[in-house]
């Protein structure tokens, strides 16, 4: 399109294509600065993601046991993949371009890489992930949990415990005690 945009100098849409355009146009690799009539304006918005990992064993490797991990960012409930080369995507819906902040993404790239999960020095035609040592996984978890990071290895949820609430009461000859921790949106109970 863009020879035909070189040579045109505009491009015409059906109004009926108009959200599947702007939802393609605007989530390109390389979006260039852009001037939209005012009917088609759009709200623009980079909020700050939540690094997203997700850890599962690697089906291949050379000289060890390693397990795959594959960094995310959450952007207003849409998980947005590391490799992405969008620069955002658009949500026809509220009229809103979410632009990626690559500032905070590029933080939790180096992270990564500071703690142990690095991308190998050859993948030999596999696909490009980032790799860790089983052995640091409890570390790189906590580490990580405790910075506000999703994290999940093969398939569960590591969280961060919230607050924790003890109560006792008791009679003549006995006493109970109940407890309370929150993880999240969720509690554990005790008993």
């Amino acid at each position: 399109w863009v020879p035909y945009l070189r040579r045109e100098k505009s491009i015409e849409v059906p109004e009926a294509d108009l959200d599947a355009f702007l939802t393609e146009l605007l989530g390109s690799a390389e979006l260039p600065p852009l001037q939209m009539p005012k009917e088609l304006q759009y709200e623009e918005a980079t909020p700050k993601p939540r690094p997203s990992l997700r850890i599962s064993k690697l089906s291949f490797h050379y000289g060890g046991e390693r397990l795959k991990a594959e960094l995310s960012f959450k952007y207003e409930g849409r998980l947005v993949p590391e490799k992405t080369m969008a620069q955002g995507f658009y949500d026809a819906s509220t009229r809103r371009l979410v632009r990626r902040d690559c500032a905070a993404e590029k933080a939790a790239c180096e992270l990564l890489d500071e703690i142990g999960v690095k991308y190998p020095a050859s993948t030999w035609g596999r696909e490009l992930a980032r790799d860790l040592a089983p052995t640091k996984l409890p570390r790189i978890v906590r580490s990580l949990v405790e910075k506000g990071w999703h994290v999940e290895a093969d398939g569960k949820l590591f969280r961060r415990p919230g607050e924790f609430h003890l109560a006792v009461s008791s009679g003549v000859d006995w006493f109970e005690l109940r407890g309370e921790v929150e993880y999240g949106e969720s509690k554990a109970e005790l008993p």
